[in-house]
């Protein structure tokens, strides 16, 4: 199942509904002309496993880890709450376009 379209005519909150509750496995594409930004929400079986904004980075945390200067579980409790605060900003856009395209797990 492939849906797309203006968050003018569908919120990203039904659309995130809508994706839970047919337990969809794929990656939500989130797009604002007017912000210049992007989300990216990857589902697994309907439920949010990971979503990121473009203009966050993720090699920064990896190179940390790396280094040492944080502990695995630092890490993971940061990528929840950047996953979180994605899906909260995200929510809060009313102009853009949305495509979500289902993939094999």
């Amino acid at each position: 199942m492939a849906i797309e379209g203006p968050l003018q005519e569908l919120s990203i909150q039904d659309v995130l509904q809508l994706l839970d509750l047919a337990h969809k496995t794929g990656v939500l594409t989130i797009r604002s002309e007017s912000l210049d930004d992007e989300a990216i929400v990857h589902f697994s079986k309907g439920a949010i496993v990971f979503a990121v904004r473009r203009r966050s980075t993720r090699r920064l945390a990896e190179i940390l880890l790396e280094m040492g200067s944080i502990t695995e579980e630092e890490l993971e409790r940061q990528l929840r709450f950047q996953m979180e605060e994605t899906i909260y900003e995200v929510m809060a856009w009313d102009e853009g376009y949305f495509k979500f395209e289902e993939r094999a797990e």
